[in-house]
Order: structure tokens, then C-alpha cells, then sequence
């Protein structure tokens, strides 16, 4: 439970300047914010906090080539996960399941997206339910592909998501493209650009 003042958290603070990092793709440096966060988090008694730096230090690790570090933090925030505690818990499905398609369980890892998705979606997460949806483009069969940029399309639009538009349409081109649609392949890629 936390117990400190949102407003007032250093933990949140640092969690928000990782997220800022890692969206710069400064990997490394978001790591070591995410870290800070994992102990400021721990001195607050915020879980939801916790399990999302946790899960973040993991993606770090993961994106880094460094997938067996990652695999300690990853753990431990399963640990404390909690369906409950909307943030971290759609955090951390996210995290597992980029761990499961770098594994190479493609069929895993597109249970676990579109567990993502049905959760973020009851729970108004909208711009974690298009990266949900987005992976699924990514991990599932070619005809599920399709059915699942065209859902995240659809929530990125109707969230005013305009970011997640390029990678949406781009996946689908290219999905359209190894199932011979030339057309519709050019039209998706023309949309992504």
C-alpha cells in the first residue's frame, strides 16, 4: 500500500524521469534511474511503484542483450505483482512477455499481450493496451497479425495516441507483405510513414 503523498514521492519522480530516459533510448542511464527508483520505492512502501521499476530494470537488462540479469529483477517483481495494483501489474505483463517472445515462445507471449490488452482495456490503460495490442501484432500467427494492428489502430485513434500510429501501420505492411496483400501492404506503409 503506499503511504507516502503521490505528489510528494521521490519514488514516482524517479520513475517518471526513467520512463522519460528509456523512451530516449538512453538505456543504460534509464537503468540506473530505475534502480534508484526500485530503492526510493522500498523507503515509501509503494508496491504499485515497486514492481514497475522492478519490471523496468528487467526491460533495461532485456533490451540490452543482458536477458539473465534480467531475469533476477523480473523475478522479483512477479513477487510482488498485484492484479490489483493496475500500474505495476500491466507493467510487469508487459516486461514478461517481451522475456517470453525474446524466448522465443511466441504462443506464451501472445496469451500473456492479449492478457495485457483485456486487463489495460477494463482498466482505461489505453496507451499500455496499444503496446499490448502492438505486441501481439508482433508474437501471434500472420492471421492474428492483422486482426491485432487493426485493434490497436483502432484504440491508439480513438485514445489520441497519434505515437503509436507509425509502428501500428508499419507492422501491418509488413505482415500484409509476407502474405503476398502487395496492395494493402503499400497502403499500411504509406500510412506508417
Amino acid at each position: 500500500m503506499n503511504t507516502t503523498n503521490p505528489v510528494e514521492s521521490v519514488a514516482l519522480d524517479l520513475l517518471e524521469q526513467g520512463d522519460k530516459t528509456f523512451n530516449s533510448r538512453e538505456y543504460s542511464d534509464a537503468q540506473a534511474l530505475y534502480v534508484k527508483c526500485v530503492d526510493a520505492a522500498k523507503v515509501d512502501n509503494d508496491n504499485e511503484t515497486l514492481v514497475q521499476a522492478l519490471a523496468q530494470v528487467a526491460r533495461c537488462h532485456l533490451i540490452q542483450d543482458k536477458k539473465e540479469d534480467g531475469r533476477v529483477w523480473l523475478q522479483q517483481a512477479e513477487e510482488l505483482a498485484d492484479s490489483n495494483l493496475s500500474s505495476g501489474w500491466s507493467r510487469f505483463l508487459g516486461v514478461r512477455g517481451r522475456f517470453e517472445w525474446k524466448d522465443d515462445n511466441l504462443e506464451i507471449a501472445t496469451a500473456t499481450f492479449i492478457e495485457m490488452y483485456d486487463y489495460c482495456m477494463e482498466q482505461s490503460l489505453h496507451d499500455r493496451a496499444v503496446d499490448a495490442a502492438h505486441m501481439v501484432a508482433i508474437t501471434a500467427k500472420a492471421d492474428q497479425q492483422i486482426l491485432w494492428a487493426q485493434k490497436g489502430i483502432a484504440a491508439a485513434e480513438a485514445g489520441d495516441l497519434d505515437k503509436w500510429l507509425g509502428p501500428l501501420w508499419n507492422n501491418l505492411g509488413w505482415t500484409y507483405d509476407d502474405l503476398g496483400q502487395y496492395e494493402e501492404s503499400l497502403e499500411a506503409l504509406l500510412k506508417a510513414r
